[in-house]
């Protein structure tokens, strides 16, 4: 197991940026926020990364996901009411913020 330090702190991502001890590796410690809205008249269900974080968003309403890190690049999953998919996409956590808006094809 390789042994982590912490280098510095990145204040405008909000993040620390941890190296590992030969400096070849590094991540990003820090929690991101992403808005998902859903602007379609019916209900979705989003999922981020394999059920790491789930929400049922009504329609016309929204969900706030906590537990991606900044760095991370999560995929978001909607599906329908029944379960089946609709779309899914990778979104690479940069900043401390994002917003997703569903449009009943892609976001």
């Amino acid at each position: 197991m390789k042994k982590m330090i912490l280098i510095s702190m990145v204040a405008f991502l909000g993040a620390l940026i941890v190296f590992n001890t030969e400096g070849t590796d590094f991540r990003f410690i820090g929690s991101a926020l992403i808005d998902f809205r859903n602007e379609t008249d019916q209900a979705i269900t989003v999922i981020m990364n394999n059920n790491i974080e789930v929400h049922s968003v009504a329609a016309h309403d929204q969900a706030t996901f906590t537990k991606a890190n900044i760095g991370d690049a999560p995929i978001f999953h909607v599906k329908d009411s029944t379960g089946t998919a609709l779309f899914s996409r990778h979104i690479d956590m940069v900043g401390a913020k994002a917003s997703l808006v569903w449009d009943g094809n892609k976001f």
